[in-house]
């Protein structure tokens, strides 16, 4: 074992539980300790049973590798269906423990550094590089949507027709300067997937009273549906189109 890595094109997963500061808070810490150790291990059987390698625990948060160490042809397939499985499987403990928790997740797909990474007394495998940092960051923007799985568009087009997914935004994270288009992983049938579509397209085009139209017929049917939510938001604040306007949304925060 010695320190370097390679390059490799492979599918990373974040995911964090979302209310676990205020349960937390609420218990005491050998409870609190309990209770995520249970989480912890039926979501990492759930993710090794899709061939993915859980690379680190942060706290209350998990990041998973697809294709390393061993290479795995449908990396991006696995870790969304490991995804919408973690899902599941909190809702199934939940009901056993009486708990409340969810998870958010973020999947992203594409080049990054695989190898034994820290000092030469003491290292670990690990990854890291821009596709990394998108999947942490996807994990923490599922918060200002109300979504619960996002992943990038080279994840959506590598499962192709495999998992559903409807197109969320098109966005530059903070301290980014490419944007890129995001997806939320559907966990059952979304029957609006049309008024969504011609919504979005009126929003990047700047006809935003159009677009806020539709996002009104869609909250008016399913008046829990967050996207939604979140894009009329941004139209009331700003009811036209700003001078210069490409579609693209500019985090200021993480």
């Amino acid at each position: 074992l010695k320190l370097g890595g390679e390059r490799r094109v492979l599918t990373v997963l974040f995911l964090d539980m979302e209310n676990f500061t205020t349960l937390s808070e609420s218990l005491e810490p050998t409870k609190v300790v309990e209770i995520i150790n249970v989480y912890f291990d039926a979501l990492s059987n759930v993710i090794m049973s899709e061939g993915g390698t859980v690379d680190k625990f942060e706290g209350d948060a998990i990041m998973a590798l697809f294709g390393a160490p061993l290479p795995i042809e449908d990396h991006a397939v696995r870790a969304c269906s490991a995804a919408l499985k973690i899902r599941a499987k909190v809702m199934e403990i939940n009901s056993i423990t009486e708990q409340n928790l969810n998870v958010r997740v973020g999947v992203a797909s594409g080049e990054a550094i695989v190898g034994n990474m820290g000092s030469t007394e003491r290292f670990d495998y690990t990854a890291m590089g821009d596709t990394v940092n998108t999947a942490s960051r996807l994990e923490g923007i599922n918060k200002f949507y109300s979504t619960k799985i996002l992943v990038t568009g080279a994840t959506k087009d590598a499962i192709g027709s495999t998992c559903g997914a409807r197109e969320i935004d098109k966005i530059c994270p903070k301290g980014k300067n490419e944007p890129i288009t995001i997806y939320e992983l559907l966990e059952k049938e979304c029957n609006f997937l049309g008024e969504w579509d011609e919504g979005l397209k009126d929003y990047r085009n700047g006809a935003f009273a159009e677009a806020a139209e539709k996002f009104k017929k869609i909250l008016s049917s399913h008046p829990e549906d967050g996207p939604s939510k979140t894009m009329l938001g941004r139209i009331n604040e700003t009811p036209s189109a700003p001078e210069g306007w490409d579609g693209v949304w500019r985090f200021k925060e993480k």
